[in-house]
């Protein structure tokens, strides 16, 4: 994780991150820059994965369905789709959108309806 956030410092001009309280952030003070943690129980301070999960259960997956029980096929083909869509917060844009304009990514990948195991 360590190698993935200071990929994105390079590319983006991140001053801070906020995180959660999670095992995968417990390295944080590697990343090189002020890190934040949301409040236990407090959705509203991460609004854009929020937002993501909401979709998520919305679009694919009951509420009760684990994660353990989706395939990798199926869970990147979610997160796929979710990267397509155009967010007001993004000033219209995809986020794959301003990935490739930020230099984060080389190309946008074409999403293919067909090959969707989401939509199976």
């Amino acid at each position: 994780m360590v190698v993935s956030m200071k990929a994105v410092q390079r590319k983006v001009a991140v001053t801070t991150w906020t995180m959660d309280n999670d095992v995968e952030n417990v390295r944080h003070e590697q990343f090189g820059l002020p890190t934040y943690f949301c409040t236990l129980g407090s959705p509203w301070q991460k609004p854009h994965v929020e937002g993501a999960i909401g979709l998520t259960r919305r679009w694919f997956l009951p509420k009760d369905t684990g994660l353990s029980k989706v395939s990798n096929d199926t869970f990147q083909s979610m997160f796929h789709v979710l990267n397509h869509k155009y967010k007001k917060s993004l000033g219209y844009c995809s986020p794959y959108e301003l990935s490739y304009e930020h230099g984060i990514i080389s190309r946008i990948p074409k999403l293919s309806i067909r090959k969707a195991v989401a939509f199976r």
